[in-house]
């Protein structure tokens, strides 16, 4: 990712990247949308996506703030909400244009 992110709420302000996603953080997703799973059933597709989503953000944000709550992520802007968790995803993208792979699986 090369554009720094600045919100009010998190870093206290500061301007700040987020991590690259790698497969460790992927799995947590996936661990993330399993207890989500459990925890709703499995007839209830949208809402395990949203509360995972939700959970998983946290997750993410807390690498850079650890002052960030739950309650920081319902209370943000669903727009600075979207933006967060799209540049998430693709803040791993750089490392394939490099040529690096080592945050990928081997065959």
């Amino acid at each position: 990712m090369t554009e720094k992110i600045k919100l009010p709420y998190i870093n206290k302000g500061k301007a700040f990247d987020l991590p690259n996603m790698t497969v460790a953080m992927n799995e947590k997703y996936l661990d993330i949308l399993a207890e989500k799973e459990k925890e709703f059933g499995k007839d209830n597709l949208e809402k395990i996506n949203r509360e995972a989503n939700k959970h998983f953000l946290l997750y993410v944000l807390k690498q850079i703030d650890d002052t960030v709550t739950l309650d920081t992520i319902l209370n943000m802007h669903p727009n600075d909400f979207l933006y967060l968790f799209n540049s998430m995803w693709e803040s791993g993208e750089l490392l394939t244009k490099k040529g690096d792979d080592t945050n990928f699986r081997k065959s």
